[in-house]
């Protein structure tokens, strides 16, 4: 956005003899092309490895748009982006063995980026010559604040000299969030109240593979002023491109934002091998399996929608950068359109800043 960018990050990890624990990752681009620095620090720092409690922080100016997780041809759109300044500070605290609470303040200014010098290459090939500009509106500041409380059944740990360390739990997560747009502090023109419940769970099989699953209800159950930065999207489908299933749909038609009630969910399950591997000399080729299922219920647009899916990935290193190249079946119903069984693609690289695969 606004052509190329030069820089450069690091990250620093520390873990202490008291097993206090530091982590932060700044980083810093300037674009020649409109003479701009942006750049961001963000961390987090376990405080008390008993009471599991941790401060995180984000801070800096960096490019945002509207919706993270939409198709790619929209994510390829200028006009889905915006600068966003913010200062987000975190607290996270386990009241009691299982119990969280974690509260997060964000203090933001939103800039439109309509005037910037850009290229219009990419315009020509995928939008008819038609310049694409950053979406434009009147800047404005944002205050929020979100407090989450999540709780976990029966949590086994083992208390050690310096640490308590949370060994898991056969019963899901539980969780529930309270994000309030606040207007007036820092001029701050937001206005909205969004709650959402919900449960996930990642279950180890052992030789089986691994599954993961979550669902939600969320609502807005007061939107007097949302901007459509804070706006709940459900993203399209990807043609011929296999998005990350946990929080994306295959074959939906089109991306919308949701204002009342909904429930989505999404299920994977990766067998690592445990199914292709019986097949004599196939572990060879170390081929991983997967398969997965995902619903949407929106009655705000009468809409009702699942899906399934399987797959296989297979794993390689170019300039010693993991990748995983897979290829997918997917199978959906929706009583508002009809998709037809879809083969994709897939491309996983494994994100060292993060820690996973994205």
């Amino acid at each position: 956005i606004g052509g190329p960018r030069y820089g450069g990050w690091f990250r620093y990890k520390k873990t202490y003899k008291n097993k206090k624990r530091l982590f932060f990752a700044p980083s810093l681009t300037y674009g020649p092309w409109n003479q701009d620095f942006r750049g961001r620090i963000i961390g987090n720092y376990l405080f008390n490895p008993f009471s599991r409690s941790s401060i995180n922080f984000d801070v800096g100016r960096s490019t945002s748009n509207l919706f993270w997780n939409d198709a790619v041809i929209n994510l390829l759109d200028r006009t889905n982006y915006f600068l966003k300044d913010n200062i987000t500070v975190g607290l996270r605290r386990e009241l009691t063995n299982g119990l969280y609470i974690r509260n997060t303040v964000e203090m933001g200014y939103r800039r439109n980026m309509h005037n910037l010098k850009v290229n219009t290459l990419l315009d020509s090939l995928l939008f008819d010559r038609e310049v694409q500009r950053p979406i434009y509106f009147e800047n404005y500041s944002a205050f929020f604040n979100e407090v989450e409380l999540s709780y976990t059944p029966e949590q086994k740990y083992i208390r050690e000299p310096y640490e308590k360390v949370i060994l898991g739990s056969r019963f899901p997560t539980f969780y529930a969030k309270w994000r309030k747009g606040i207007p007036g502090i820092f001029k701050s023109i937001i206005k909205y109240d969004y709650i959402e419940v919900g449960a996930r769970q990642e279950v180890n099989l052992g030789t089986i593979g691994i599954s993961r699953y979550n669902i939600k209800y969320g609502n807005f159950v007061n939107e007097d002023n949302v901007e459509a930065a804070d706006f709940k999207f459900i993203a399209r489908g990807n043609p011929g491109l296999f998005f990350n299933p946990m929080n994306s749909f295959q074959a939906m038609d089109s991306t919308f934002a949701l204002f009342k009630g909904f429930i989505e969910a999404h299920y994977v399950h990766e067998f690592n091998g445990a199914l292709l591997n019986k097949i004599p000399h196939f572990h060879k080729l170390k081929i991983f399996e997967s398969a997965g299922a995902g619903f949407l219920i929106a009655p705000e647009r009468q809409l009702r929608y699942i899906e399934a899916f399987v797959g296989v990935e297979k794993r390689f290193t170019i300039l010693r950068q993991p990748i995983r190249l897979g290829i997918w079946g997917v199978a959906s119903y929706a009583n508002q359109f009809k998709n037809p069984m879809q083969l994709k693609i897939s491309f996983r690289a494994y994100n060292f800043q993060r820690d996973r695969w994205e």
